[in-house]
């Protein structure tokens, strides 16, 4: 993955189980959920997950995932409003595939902040991340409908609305 989110906050307590990164708009869970998950399981996860009224999460990518990570931080490298698994042997998943061998998946370890390399069918933790936006379309069968968008915290925008077929 080319690019970097570097990111260390500042991070904002939703008060609803999430925690919002303002240096990338990205939406993170609060607590981690205890369980662990084979890579797809995790995919499978992440995008059935709907929490805090937000659809739409996803599995990290190495930058998004290596954006909680603090270099000023050691044991854990996170920053404390996170409740995540930061003890020595534990490994939480991204979604970026190692580029010389794709059975391979790029994993972080909290404790260390390191990456590291791991398969796809090993049990790991998910952190599981949303953009920061919710997109809504609702349309009946006529054609009427609605758009909106909102970020958390921020009930923002009626984008479009219709009474009729256009």
């Amino acid at each position: 993955v080319r690019g970097e989110y570097s990111s260390m906050g500042p991070y904002s307590d939703n008060g609803n189980g999430t925690v919002i990164d303002h240096a990338t708009g990205l939406t993170w869970p609060k607590n981690d959920n205890g369980n662990t998950y084979t890579w797809e399981e995790a995919l499978s996860y992440c995008e059935n997950l709907n929490m805090a009224g937000l659809s739409n999460w996803h599995l990290p990518d190495q930058r998004e995932l290596q954006s909680l990570i603090d270099p000023s931080r050691h044991e854990p490298s996170i920053h404390p409003i996170f409740n995540l698994m930061t003890t020595e042997f534990e490994y939480y998943y991204s979604s970026t595939t190692d580029s010389g061998f794709p059975q391979q998946i790029n994993i972080v370890r909290f404790f260390n902040g390191k990456e590291y390399v791991g398969g796809k069918t090993d049990h790991r933790h998910v952190a599981c991340v949303h953009n920061g936006y919710e997109l809504s379309v609702v349309l009946d069968g006529t054609g009427k409908g609605s758009v909106s968008f909102s970020m958390p915290g921020n009930q923002c925008c009626l984008l479009y609305t219709s009474d009729a077929a256009d």
